[in-house]
């Protein structure tokens, strides 16, 4: 019976798969490229930074899914323990990972994926309602022309504390500062989906130099101060990479600087949300992937300019 229940979940996983692929249609063309251009760059940086600390990204990175993913309630209708069925759907999704990382004998970070997962496994929903969302609430606290990272610190606190410290201690790479950079800047980016009341823009359009103005020189003076430890402790230990810290803290800001564009260049008053991901991760790729950055890169500043104008004259429209 638990096989025969795994068997049409996982037939059912597949038809999503396929479902969203098609949703994508004629921009699968222009992803697929960038995602195996990705891919190639992130095997070949845990090939030869074989820490332990990969591992425990990974796992991260699955335990924000598990506690965001919206199918708890049907798993649990299903006779199969919950464990064995996300830990069947995490084995499979980290699959290719585990088998490079076999191929070159890194034995430390495949143990630690392996007894890690049914761990994952363990979080609920019920989990993060009652524990990491309010303790979110009750040690986050930002300005509310930050409303929109206020809210993405608080829901996902524990993901940013685990990339903050791992960044410390394992800061000697300085591969490290790119990924956590990048990591970080991306998270935040993606919180500029939220759309604010109306009364809200308006108060900080009338502020001096207007909304934009206000909230990129709080999100420059919150990101870049949070991550001053960082930055030092960098040119301490990689002292002879200097001039990485200049260009990874200059495209994480453009990064974060681009979601907060891309909001309001597309605002309506009575949008609740914009959505953001598959831009942002286009505008990320145009930096890291090889060979072609010298190219792109200009072309994702330019689009970052076209949106910046867009989203003035968008907000003046409204608020003028």
């Amino acid at each position: 019976m638990i096989f025969n229940e795994l068997r049409i979940l996982l037939l059912f996983r597949c038809r999503q798969t396929l479902r969203m692929i098609r949703s994508i249609g004629w921009v699968l063309l222009l992803i697929l490229p960038i995602v195996f251009m990705f891919s190639l760059i992130l095997l070949d940086l845990i090939n030869q930074y074989p820490h332990p600390a990969v591992a425990v990204l990974f796992l991260v990175s699955l335990l924000q899914l598990q506690l965001y993913r919206g199918d708890h309630s049907l798993v649990s209708s299903l006779q199969t323990p919950n464990i064995l069925v996300f830990s069947l759907e995490y084995y499979i999704l980290m699959s290719p990972i585990i088998s490079f990382m076999l191929s070159w004998g890194d034995w430390i970070n495949v143990g630690i994926l392996i007894l890690g997962i049914p761990l994952v496994s363990l979080f609920s929903a019920r989990s993060k309602s009652r524990f990491f969302t309010q303790f979110g609430k009750d040690i986050i606290r930002l300005p509310i022309a930050l409303f929109e990272w206020r809210i993405q610190i608080r829901r996902q606190w524990p993901i940013f504390l685990l990339l903050y410290v791992l960044g410390v201690l394992i800061l000697k790479y300085p591969v490290v500062l790119v990924i956590l950079v990048m990591v970080l800047a991306m998270l935040l980016a993606a919180s500029y989906e939220y759309i604010e009341d109306k009364e809200l823009v308006e108060l900080l359009q009338l502020e001096k130099g207007g909304l934009l103005w206000q909230k990129t020189k709080l999100m420059t003076l919150y990101f870049h101060g949070a991550l001053l430890p960082h930055y030092t402790l960098f040119l301490v230990v990689n002292g002879s990479y200097w001039y990485l810290l200049p260009v990874v803290a200059l495209v994480g800001q453009l990064i974060i600087l681009f979601g907060l564009c891309y909001k309001y260049a597309n605002y309506h008053p009575d949008y609740e949300r914009v959505h953001n991901q598959l831009s942002l991760g286009l505008f990320m790729a145009c930096f890291v992937v090889p060979y072609f950055t010298p190219f792109l890169a200009p072309a994702a500043v330019v689009w970052l300019i076209i949106l910046a104008f867009r989203a003035q004259k968008r907000l003046t429209h409204y608020y003028a």
